[in-house]
């Protein structure tokens, strides 16, 4: 786009002083309007009813004692292998 054409953003300032506050003025009014409509809707409506019959919520059941730890795990124990099968088991690991 040529920068002669006159939608090009070299042309565009950016927005006034006025117009921002004017559109900050537009949008506070129509939040405020929709606010007192929200409102009226609200006290037309009246405070909601009471619930009937009361809600009765049931006791928390009573939970079992908590039970005893496991004992704790005995160490691994080793496992001795003989040199020459150890010998034998690399050697076919590596082929």
């Amino acid at each position: 786009m040529p920068s002669s054409d006159s939608y090009h953003p070299s042309h565009h300032s950016g927005y006034t002083r006025d117009n921002l506050l004017l559109s900050l003025q537009l949008q506070v009014e129509i939040l405020c309007r929709r606010i007192y409509a929200l409102e009226k809707e609200s006290d037309a409506r009246g405070p909601p009813p009471p619930d009937y019959p009361p809600s009765v919520t049931p006791p928390p059941p009573s939970l079992p004692p908590p039970a005893s730890p496991p004992p704790p795990a005995s160490p691994p124990s080793t496992i001795h292998i003989p040199a020459d099968d150890l010998a034998a088991r690399v050697l076919l690991l590596e082929q």
